[in-house]
């Protein structure tokens, strides 16, 4: 059986305990899918990454990530915090001002600042996200968010699904709501 090293830590903070977990596998180059998920199940965190070799020229690492249950195609915090363990493993260039990761959405850059002793600070720029078609059909709507259809008509669907603080979530409009300040 081979040996795997990996790191565990907790992103977006500075104290044990309290950020979100992550666990990042170095030299994932030979680790199939199957054998990705099974461990990102057994890890039991959020997500898990894999970091492999660079498989596009204008990218310094492929990452993989997965949750105990499937692959995203990218995610902002465990992307964050590959970024953090590869720097602490020496893996970047400690004066670089970027690092461009290939994710499942494509080469994603992460602005990087650094500190005396180690990465600071870190930021990523992805793609603007897009968006499907608008859903009109109420009855397919209502059954994917377990409401029934009539609750759709009388302008509720906001408290139903637990959401005070948009002012608006009608049907037509459903990629266009607004925050209440």
């Amino acid at each position: 059986m081979s040996v795997l090293r990996y790191i565990r830590l907790d992103v977006f903070s500075n104290q044990p305990f309290t950020g979100i977990q992550l666990c990042v596998f170095f030299d994932a180059a030979g680790i199939d899918e199957r054998r990705m998920q099974q461990i990102a199940n057994e890890m039991a965190l959020p997500e898990t990454t894999f970091v492999f070799p660079p498989e596009a020229p204008e990218t310094d690492a492929r990452v993989r990530i997965f949750t105990p249950t499937r692959e995203l195609p990218m995610a902002g915090s465990p992307t964050i915090g590959t970024v953090f363990a590869l720097a602490g493993a020496g893996r970047l260039r400690a004066s670089a001002d970027k690092t461009v990761l290939g994710l499942g959405i494509g080469p994603t850059t992460v602005g990087l600042e650094w500190g005396q002793n180690a990465l600071r600070f870190a930021w990523m720029t992805q793609p603007i996200p897009t968006f499907g078609p608008i859903v009109t059909d109420s009855v397919a709507v209502a059954a994917a968010v377990g409401v029934q259809p009539c609750d759709l008509a009388d302008g509720n669907l906001r408290e139903l699904l637990g959401l005070p603080r948009l002012s608006r979530f009608n049907l037509p409009e459903i990629y266009t709501c607004e925050l209440v300040p």
